[in-house]
C-alpha cells in the first residue's frame, strides 16, 4: 500500500510584498510576510519581470522528502499549460537550499475574496464563470494525468484583473510517476486520500475538492449558495466516489443545467406565444399595426409596472416615487410622439393613483442586442446605468450622459459599432470595465475630470479612435484599454500617471507620440507592441531616469517637455 503524506506544508501565497531589499542574482527581491514552517515566500525581480519564489528553509534541504516535493511540484508545473493554472518557470538549487520560480499573481484567494467582498459569490454569473474556469483548469490537469488532491480555498486564487480563476500549489498532486507522495490538508481531503492509500485516488478525489470549496463559499456568505450549487455540492461530497460526479464534464452540465432548460423553455414558450398572439390578432384586429414589435418583446421575459410609448418602467422595490427602465420594444410607435425606432426614456412616469416617479435607473441588460434601435435620449436625473444595458445595439450613432449619472455598469456601451459620439458627464467620477469596445465609428472621447483610473479594455479595437483626452489626475491605464486603436495618431498623459497595463496601446499601428508628463517613470508593462515607432516624451530633467528605467529604457526617449 502506498504511503501519502498528511504533513500540512504550508500553501504558496501570492500576495502584495510588505518589505524592500535587494539581495543576489535578484534585481530586486522582496520578503512575503506569509512564509510557512517549511518555505520561504519572495516577489523578484529579473529584467523588470516580477515573479513569485517559494524557497526552501535552508535547515530543511537535507530532508528528502520535502526537496523530493519542490521537484515534483516543478516537474508538475512545467506539464501544464493553462491559463488557469499557474505558471512554472525554473527551478534552482544553490549551496543554501532550492527554489521554485513560477508566475506572479496579483490577486487574492478564495478564503480573502470572501471575506473582503461576500456580496461578489451571491451573483449566478459569478459563480459560474469561476466554477467553469476552475473545472477546465481540473479537466487540463486530468487528460495530462494530475490530480491535485488539496483543493482548498488557499490554492485557489481570483486574479485582480478580471477575477480570473489560477489554481496554485502543485506540492501535494498526483501523478501516474509520482504516487508516493500525495498529500492533503485536514478538513478538505477526501476519504480516500484520510486512508492513506493513492490506490484510489483519480478524477473523484478533485470531484470532492470542489465540493469542500462550494462548502467553503456556503458558509462564510451570509446568503450562502444558490439552491443548485447546494446539490452539486452534496453530490460532490459524497462518502462514495461512484456516487460523486465521475468528471469535471459533468459537473460543468449540471452548473449550466438551468440555462439550457431555460432556453428551451424560452424557445417553445415563444413559438407558443407567438402562435396565440397571432390568432388573438386575427380575430380580434382589422390590421396588423405593431405586431412585428409585439413578437420581438414577446421573447423576452421582463416584469414591468408601466408601459409608456414601448419604454418599459418598473417601481423601485421600496420606494414607489422612483423608478428604472427594465426594457423596450421595437416598433413605429416606439418614441411615442417622435419618429423612428428610437429609445426615449421619460423622466418621470405617473403612477394610476395620479402621483409621479422619478426615473433614476436603467436596469442591467435593459437594451441588451436592441439592434434596430437607432438612436437613444437619456434625461438628467438618472443616476445609474446597469450592466450591459445597451451592448450590441448596434444602430445607436449618438449616447449624451445626463449630468445627474453618477455610476455606470460594465460593458454598458460595448459593441455598438455604429457609435459616433460618446459625451461623458463631469460627474462621473469611475469608468467601467469594456465601457465602450469596438465602438467602431467612435472618433473622439472626452473622459471626465474625477477619474483616476482606466479599467480593462475600456475602448478596445476602437478603430476610429483618433483623439483622447484625459482627465489631469489619471493615475492608472490598466490592461488593453487602447488595444486596437489603429488610428489614434499620439495621446497626453499627465503628470500623475504611476501605471500603464499590459497590451493597453498594442496594435496602435497608427501612434507615433506619447507625451507623458509623469516626472518619475510609471511602471509600465509590456504596453507597446514590439513593433511599434512610438517616441516617448518626457519631463526634461527626467529623461536620464527613463533611459535608465527598466520598463522604458528600450522605448525612444526625448526629454523635452
Amino acid at each position: 500500500m502506498n504511503e501519502i503524506l498528511d504533513t500540512e506544508i504550508d500553501t504558496s501565497d501570492f500576495l502584495y510584498p510588505s518589505v524592500q531589499s535587494d539581495s543576489g542574482d535578484f534585481e530586486a527581491i522582496t520578503p512575503v510576510d506569509t512564509s510557512g514552517a517549511t518555505s520561504l515566500t519572495f516577489v523578484v525581480s529579473i529584467k523588470g519581470k516580477e515573479y513569485f519564489m517559494k524557497r526552501l528553509k535552508p535547515e530543511l534541504k537535507d530532508n528528502q522528502a520535502y526537496y523530493n516535493l519542490y521537484h515534483k511540484e516543478f516537474d508538475l508545473g512545467q506539464r501544464l499549460d493553462s491559463p488557469y493554472i499557474v505558471k512554472y518557470y525554473d527551478l534552482v538549487e544553490d549551496d543554501q537550499s532550492v527554489y521554485i520560480l513560477c508566475e506572479r499573481v496579483c490577486g487574492a484567494t478564495l478564503d480573502q475574496k470572501v471575506k473582503v467582498a461576500p456580496e461578489w459569490f451571491t451573483t449566478r454569473r459569478n459563480l459560474d464563470r469561476m466554477f467553469c474556469q476552475l473545472l477546465d483548469a481540473l479537466e487540463h490537469m486530468h487528460n495530462s494525468h494530475v490530480v491535485h488532491t488539496d483543493l482548498k480555498p488557499q490554492n485557489l486564487m481570483l486574479t485582480r484583473i478580471n477575477n480570473d480563476v489560477k489554481v496554485i500549489d502543485l506540492g501535494f498532486a498526483f501523478a501516474d510517476d509520482y504516487t508516493l507522495s500525495a498529500g492533503c490538508t485536514p478538513g478538505y481531503a477526501a476519504p480516500e486520500l484520510q486512508q492513506g492509500s493513492s490506490d484510489t485516488l483519480g478524477v473523484c478525489t478533485d470531484i470532492y475538492g470542489i465540493g469542500k470549496l462550494l462548502e467553503y463559499i456556503h458558509t462564510e456568505t451570509d446568503r450562502g449558495l444558490p439552491k443548485v450549487y447546494r446539490r452539486i455540492m452534496h453530490k460532490c461530497l459524497h462518502e462514495e466516489q461512484s456516487k460523486r460526479f465521475q468528471s469535471t464534464e459533468e459537473v460543468r452540465k449540471a452548473i449550466l443545467h438551468r440555462k439550457h432548460v431555460l432556453r428551451n423553455l424560452s424557445i417553445s414558450s415563444t413559438i407558443l406565444g407567438v402562435l396565440v398572439l397571432a390568432a388573438y390578432i386575427f380575430f380580434n384586429t382589422s390590421t396588423g399595426v405593431g405586431f412585428a414589435g409585439t413578437i420581438l418583446w414577446s421573447m423576452r421575459k421582463v416584469s414591468y409596472d408601466v408601459d409608456k410609448y414601448q419604454i418599459f418602467y418598473k417601481y423601485c422595490a421600496n420606494d414607489s416615487s422612483k423608478c428604472m427602465v427594465v426594457g423596450g420594444r421595437v416598433s413605429a410607435d416606439a418614441a411615442g410622439e417622435d419618429d423612428g425606432d428610437n429609445i426615449k426614456i421619460r423622466s418621470y412616469i405617473i403612477r394610476p393613483n395620479g402621483d409621479t416617479s422619478r426615473v433614476v435607473a436603467i436596469a442591467d441588460s435593459a437594451f441588451f442586442r436592441g439592434k434596430n434601435f437607432t438612436s437613444l435620449y437619456i434625461p438628467d436625473g438618472v443616476e445609474t446605468i446597469g450592466f450591459r444595458a445597451f451592448e450590441h445595439c448596434k444602430k445607436i450613432t449618438v449616447i449624451n450622459l445626463p449630468p445627474s449619472v453618477r455610476e455606470v455598469g460594465d460593458y454598458a456601451f460595448g459593441q455598438i459599432n455604429s457609435l459616433r459620439t460618446l459625451h461623458l458627464p463631469d460627474s462621473l467620477e469611475k469608468i467601467p470595465i469594456g465601457m465602450a469596445h469596438n465602438a467602431h465609428q467612435l472618433t473622439r472621447v472626452a473622459i471626465p475630470p474625477k477619474v483616476r483610473v482606466l479599467p480593462l479594455d475600456v475602448f478596445a479595437s476602437c478603430v476610429a479612435l483618433k483623439e483622447v483626452i484625459l482627465p489631469p489626475h489619471l493615475e492608472r491605464i490598466e490592461r488593453g484599454v487602447f488595444w486596437e486603436c489603429r488610428k489614434l495618431p499620439q495621446i497626453t498623459l499627465p503628470a500623475t500617471m504611476k501605471y500603464i497595463g499590459e497590451f493597453s496601446f498594442y496594435h496602435c499601428d497608427n501612434l507615433k507620440h506619447v507625451y507623458l508628463h509623469a516626472v518619475e517613470p510609471p511602471q509600465m508593462c509590456n504596453a507597446f507592441s514590439k513593433s511599434s515607432k512610438v517616441t516617448i516624451h518626457v519631463p526634461k530633467e527626467s529623461a536620464t531616469a527613463y533611459k535608465a528605467n527598466i520598463d522604458w529604457k528600450d522605448m525612444t526617449i526625448i526629454g523635452d517637455l
